[in-house]
């Protein structure tokens, strides 16, 4: 019985560990989310600020 309850705690470390790396994906893919949404707002503020250029 002892390989079995070491097996199980095995498992449960490793489904653990699954599961931070998942958490820590899923927060690097919000970060990456966040930046292109910011990153298309500024696209966004400098096309609107060359219109007004423009039209001046």
């Amino acid at each position: 019985m002892q390989s079995v309850s070491n097996l199980h705690a095995a498992g449960q470390a490793e489904s653990c560990t699954l599961l931070q790396e998942a958490t820590l994906l899923r927060c690097k893919v919000d970060a990456l989310q966040t930046e292109a949404e910011e990153a298309g707002s500024e696209r966004d503020c400098l096309a609107m600020h060359c219109e007004i250029l423009a039209e001046q």
